[in-house]
């Protein structure tokens, strides 16, 4: 069975619309990068051990494990700009909102052109949860593979559904939202 730090997985995310910008960067940190790092840490040693003992059985883990690798990388860049440079320029405009100032010009120009380069980080790692779904058969345990196999399978695709409501609250909840505050921001000032 996977962690229990699972997050939970919404069905519909509308409801966070009605969220500040900053209750929806805190949402999003404490509810998926933390999930996020916990499951790439856990996660990676029962993979490697799974390959390491089955991998003349199952030789498509050596391409899973890659594939989790790939994801993983692409995933800690992104939560490690999200957290350091996006989430706090986007509290910054909240503050700006609030109190009626003008915000510092930051050194990446503006969130549109930020996100360009982090959302190609998040389609990338998407891209790799889908070849692992493809290389597991869509997390189909093989007859006798085991409890391992399940519980790495149960994780691997947990892993990929908090994926992608992490990705929906990111790409059309929170960064539209922010592009418009920033706009609205600027022209008012």
């Amino acid at each position: 069975m996977p962690n229990s730090q699972q997050t939970p997985l919404f069905d519909n995310t509308d409801h966070f619309m009605g969220l500040g910008l900053d209750a929806l960067c805190d949402l999003v940190v404490e509810r998926h990068h933390h999930y996020v790092s916990n499951a790439i840490r856990e996660t990676e040693p029962i993979l490697v051990k799974l390959t390491s003992l089955l991998n003349n059985k199952y030789p498509f883990l050596v391409r899973v494990l890659n594939a989790f690798h790939a994801a993983s990388d692409d995933l800690t860049m992104n939560l490690q700009r999200e957290e350091l440079v996006l989430f706090p320029y986007i509290r910054s405009l909240e503050y700006c909102r609030r109190e009626g100032t003008r915000p510092q010009i930051p050194h990446f120009g503006s969130i549109s052109k930020l996100l360009r380069n982090m959302e190609e980080e998040q389609t990338r790692a998407l891209k790799s949860v889908g070849n692992i779904r493809r290389h597991t058969s869509g997390y189909f345990v093989p007859e006798g593979a085991g409890a391992a196999f399940e519980d790495a399978y149960a994780r691997l695709e947990h892993f990929e559904a908090d994926l992608r409501v992490h990705i929906h609250l990111e790409h059309n909840i929170l960064f539209p939202r922010a592009i418009i505050l920033e706009n609205t921001i600027h022209e008012r000032n």
